[in-house]
């Protein structure tokens, strides 16, 4: 997918990564023009902090694997509760 600056951004408050989105719902494009699921991009150094914790993160649900179900299901529980409210 190519982004063109009017999607970036910005760093959305957190220092050291940038964030990318979508221009509307039917991107990117598909035959039948149905709506994709939402989706964001965030790119960021690997000497960024926000990177250093998405990957303290990744590998403590890789050595804990018990708490990969129960993020799963709070995960879907906050999905469903706030679900036309993503900032909630």
């Amino acid at each position: 997918m190519i982004f063109s600056m009017s999607d970036h951004e910005g760093n959305l408050g957190v220092e050291g990564r940038e964030a990318f989105g979508r221009r509307d719902g039917r991107v990117p494009y598909n035959p039948d023009n149905q709506p994709n699921a939402e989706h964001h991009l965030y790119v960021c150094t690997q000497e960024s902090e926000a990177f250093i914790k998405h990957i303290v993160f990744r590998d403590i649900l890789r050595q804990h694997t018990h708490l990969v179900d129960e993020y799963a299901e709070i995960k879907k529980k906050l999905a469903t509760i706030y679900r036309d409210n993503r900032q909630a």
